[in-house]
């Protein structure tokens, strides 16, 4: 699907739904500001890119294809960039990452999703409230549409951190065979979203510190403002990374002990055991001629030895501070 919008500088006049016959005299009309907005499959569509715009072929080819790299190059009559936002989450941290391609000339702007993105469709409502938006320039509505695109990383960025705060709450809780697996799978997300992050922080920082063209000293102070939301992403991310292995530590750490305890308790009884295996291990051997073997007190007498042993064993750990 295409959407064509322009803007009039002579009419202040914003034009919705321009036809595709009327986009080529649109583009040679320094009178106009154009945004075509290509959302869905390009394969039917490629041919407006190539013969109205005339953009690079390999430029195009990364449009055909899904999950590129962000990555911005500069050519002499407009800039390519590629960024990943995020569409939507789960419950379970599972971020959808969407794809924005985008072309910025002097006069135009062409973005191309092969996804829903809301921030496009707030950008077209906004446009439709106020149509003077569009009349500050491509580079401020390309501005417009990427700076709540970011933003769409911050709700995930609050439910990370309220999701480690939970796991660091039931550390105590919690068995190592579970916790690993509930850390692994929350670490795994974070590394995708900073490796994202990482990338596109990369596109926005040239995007206000390069001194591009079309994109005046105003405009780049919006973009580093973008810019600075990718690096608290970052941050966040790694402050959460680093968080979530504390607590795995911690996890593995306590579950240790917890074994090193049973592992004693068993061994302080096993110790204990021991003499009064060997005791009735010999008094239940077969022979006639044995220490109070035919005494009528011999019973209470070995009964009494192996209390004494119980109780002397029992004293000597307390002691040692092992019970």
């Amino acid at each position: 699907m295409i959407l064509i919008t322009a803007f009039s500088l002579s009419r202040k006049t914003f034009i919705q739904n321009v036809a595709q016959s009327s986009l080529a005299a649109m583009l040679e009309d320094k009178d106009y500001y154009v945004w075509v907005d290509i959302e869905g499959s390009l394969s039917e569509d490629v041919n407006l890119l190539r013969t109205i715009f005339h953009f690079d072929e390999l430029t195009i080819e990364d449009c055909l294809h899904e999950q590129q790299l962000p990555k911005l190059e500069t050519f002499e009559e407009y800039h390519f960039f590629i960024l990943q936002g995020v569409s939507s989450y789960t419950q379970d941290i599972r971020c959808r990452n969407v794809e924005l391609d985008g072309y910025l000339g002097d006069r135009y702007l062409v973005t191309v999703h092969e996804d829903p993105i809301p921030a496009i469709s707030q950008s077209i409502r906004n446009i439709d409230r106020n149509c003077s938006r569009l009349a500050h320039g491509t580079a401020y509505l390309t501005y417009e549409i990427l700076d709540p695109m970011i933003d769409m990383y911050l709700p995930v960025l609050d439910y990370l951190d309220e999701r480690i705060r939970q796991l660091t709450s039931e550390v105590h809780e919690q068995f190592a065979d579970n916790a690993a697996i509930n850390h692994m799978n929350l670490s795994s997300h974070i590394l995708e979203l900073r490796r994202v992050a990482s990338r596109n922080e990369r596109v926005f920082y040239q995007f206000s510190h390069s001194s591009l063209q079309f994109i005046d000293p105003d405009e780049a102070r919006l973009f580093r403002d973008i810019h600075d939301h990718m690096l608290r992403v970052l941050d966040l991310s790694e402050y959460y990374q680093h968080s979530l292995h504390e607590a795995l530590n911690i996890q593995l750490s306590l579950n240790s002990n917890r074994m090193n305890q049973v592992v004693q308790f068993l061994t302080l009884w096993a110790t204990i055991m021991l003499p009064l295996n060997v005791m009735t291990g010999i008094y239940g051997m077969n022979f006639h001629f044995m220490p109070f073997l035919e005494s009528p007190y011999g019973f209470w007498l070995i009964i009494s030895i192996m209390l004494v042993l119980v109780v002397g064993l029992l004293s000597y750990f307390k002691r040692r501070g092992w019970i």
